[in-house]
């Protein structure tokens, strides 16, 4: 918990907002920062030296991870949804096409979902479908693990393509979205879902796809894992001046039943 470096683009960027959005450690080369505003994120070394802004045509929807080698993976939404395979500065290699969806209008809809690289594969969690899809580094599909539960409430039905249509249907579309997926240990995944009628959840999956965990109506959601321990961030109450307080993390340990 001992802080170690503040991440600063002024110091090579000077004059630009850094509204971050997300952030992954490369190996122990770099920092990988996404942010919003007019550049898309920024590079910093470990020890949290600014190296520079990321490739101009770097862009993902709402997921993204480093392999251990080094190169990023990122989903993006227009005019399909695709997995984008990138260098460590954010330039496009190549792009892998997503199997066809049942709700193609409310995935490219949903900002949710989650993608995990590993180096040997990268695992996608789409934003509707209640699945994890496993892909071989050449983007071959190799295997979808079903992540259905009786909590879940999957779709009916897709939204219309038509903007004025959505907001009515919105109403009626109820589907449990993951939010987060990450990779535990060397053989674990987990998963969180968000679901606005029950809470939340996570389920934790083996890379062959054997549910190890699962726990349903969570008030609280990891923000990050990695080598069987998890971070969430816990909002403390108010002084007694009514004043806030600082947020701090919380670490936990997996321990498999």
């Amino acid at each position: 918990g001992s802080l170690l470096a503040s991440l600063d683009p002024a110091k090579c960027h000077p004059g630009f907002d850094f509204k971050p959005r997300n952030a992954k450690f490369g190996s122990d080369e770099f920092i990988f920062v996404p942010t919003w505003g007019n550049y898309w994120g920024y590079r910093f070394t470990t020890d949290g030296e600014c190296l520079g802004s990321v490739d101009p045509e770097f862009t993902i929807s709402t997921s993204f991870d480093i392999d251990p080698s080094g190169r990023l993976y990122g989903d993006e939404d227009f005019p399909e949804r695709t997995i984008r395979e990138m260098d460590a500065t954010g330039k496009t290699i190549r792009e892998f096409p997503l199997p066809p969806s049942k709700f193609p209008n409310a995935r490219r809809r949903f900002a949710q979902g989650g993608l995990s690289a590993d180096g040997p594969h990268f695992f996608y969690a789409p934003p509707v479908e209640p699945e994890i899809l496993k892909f071989a580094l050449d983007g071959t599909l190799l295997q979808r693990i079903s992540r259905h539960n009786s909590w879940f409430r999957s779709p009916h039905k897709d939204l219309p393509p038509d903007p004025a249509g959505v907001f009515a249907a919105m109403k009626d579309f109820v589907a449990s979205m993951p939010s987060q997926l990450f990779e535990l240990s060397e053989q674990l995944l987990m998963i969180l879902y968000t679901n606005r009628e029950r809470g939340g959840a996570y389920q934790v999956f083996t890379k062959d796809g054997e549910l190890v965990a699962e726990e349903f109506t969570l008030r609280h959601w990891f923000v990050h894992g990695q080598g069987g321990v998890l971070y969430r961030v816990q909002m403390p109450d108010k002084d007694s001046h009514d004043e806030p307080l600082n947020p701090y993390l919380e670490v936990y340990e997996f321990v498999a039943p």
